[in-house]
C-alpha cells in the first residue's frame, strides 16, 4: 500500500496552549507519513519554546519564526519552506486553533489511492464546540468546484480541510495585500483548473475564538479595498455578469464613504452589465435626490 506524505502548514500567533492541542492531533494520528512546519508569526507567549520541545523529539515537526506580518504572509513561509524540503507530497493547511480528527491523514491517505485522478481532497470541518456540528455543510458529495459550486453556487458552504498535491501549488501563494484574511484568492486560483473531490468524513476541528477573523471581521474596514480587489481577480476567471452584486456593493460602500463620483462610475459599469439587476436602483436613487 502506498504512503502518501503529507505537509501540513500551521501559521501561529499567540496561541501557545491550543498550538500544543493540533501539534498532539498530529503525532497521534497513526500516520507516519507527514511533516509539519510551524511558523511563529512573532509571538511573544511560550510558541518558541513548546515547538521547540516537539523539534527536539520528532524530526517531522519544522519551526520557523518571522516578524509578525500577518496569516498570509505566514503560510506563505510555509509553502516556500516545504517547496525547499520535500517532493511529491499534499499541503495540509490548519490554523493553530484547529486540530485534526482522528486517523485523518490515513483516510486521506485512501482517499487519494481510491481517487488518484484528483490533486484536491476535501474532508468535512467540524465545530470543537459541544454541538460538533459540521461546518462544511454539501449538498452533494464528490466533485465540486469551489469557484462555481461555493463562490457563486448552492451546493457548497463553510469551509472544508483540503488536502493539495504540491503540484498543483507550484508557485501560487495566498494574498499578501490584506495581512489576514482574503483566503478566497488562494482557493479561487487553484480550482481554475481543478475540482475537489469532497468526502462526508471529519477532517478537523475548529474553534471560533472571540479574537479570530470570523468572530472580529474579515478585514470589514477595508471594504472598498476588498471589493476592488475582488472584481480585479474574479471578474477574468467568472465575467462581468456574476460580478454585478460586487459592483453595486462596490458602489455602495464608495457612497457611503463619501466618494459620490466613483461610486456614480461603479453604478453605470452596473447598468452596462445588465440594466435589469434591481439591486443597482435604491443606490441609483440616493444618488439623484440625496
Amino acid at each position: 500500500m502506498q504512503h502518501h506524505s503529507f505537509v501540513i502548514i500551521i501559521p501561529s500567533y499567540m496561541r501557545s496552549d491550543l498550538l500544543k492541542r493540533a501539534l498532539d492531533s498530529i503525532k497521534t494520528q497513526g500516520y507516519e507519513n507527514w511533516n509539519c512546519v510551524v511558523i511563529n508569526d512573532g509571538s511573544t507567549d511560550k510558541t518558541e519554546s513548546i515547538v521547540k520541545k516537539y523539534v527536539n523529539h520528532d524530526h517531522r515537526v519544522h519551526y520557523l519564526k518571522q516578524e509578525n506580518s500577518g496569516v498570509n504572509v505566514a503560510r506563505n513561509t510555509g509553502i516556500e519552506y516545504a517547496k525547499s524540503k520535500f517532493d511529491n507530497f499534499y499541503y495540509l493547511f490548519i490554523d493553530d486553533d484547529d486540530y485534526l480528527a482522528e486517523d485523518c491523514l490515513s483516510k486521506a491517505n485512501n482517499s487519494i489511492l481510491e481517487q488518484p485522478d484528483y490533486k484536491w481532497h476535501g474532508f468535512n470541518c467540524i465545530n470543537s464546540d459541544k454541538t460538533a456540528k459540521k461546518i462544511s455543510r454539501i449538498k452533494s458529495y464528490g466533485p465540486n468546484n469551489y469557484i462555481s459550486d461555493l463562490m457563486f453556487g448552492q451546493n457548497w458552504r463553510g469551509d472544508i480541510t483540503s488536502f493539495i498535491h504540491n503540484s498543483l501549488v507550484d508557485d501560487l501563494r495566498f494574498c499578501q495585500e490584506f495581512k489576514n484574511g482574503e483566503e478566497w484568492y488562494f482557493w479561487s486560483q487553484l480550482a481554475v483548473n481543478n475540482d475537489t473531490l469532497i468526502s462526508d468524513t471529519p477532517g478537523s476541528f475548529k474553534d471560533y475564538l472571540p479574537t479570530g477573523l470570523t468572530k472580529s471581521g474579515f478585514n470589514r474596514d477595508k471594504a472598498i479595498q476588498v471589493l476592488k480587489f475582488k472584481l480585479k481577480i474574479l471578474s477574468p476567471i467568472v465575467s462581468e455578469t456574476k460580478m454585478i452584486h460586487q459592483v453595486v456593493s462596490l458602489a455602495k460602500n464608495l457612497y457611503q464613504q463619501g466618494n459620490k463620483v466613483e461610486a456614480r462610475k461603479y453604478l453605470f459599469q452596473a447598468f452596462s452589465i445588465n440594466p435589469l439587476y434591481l439591486r443597482q436602483y435604491p443606490h441609483w436613487i440616493k444618488q439623484l435626490f440625496y
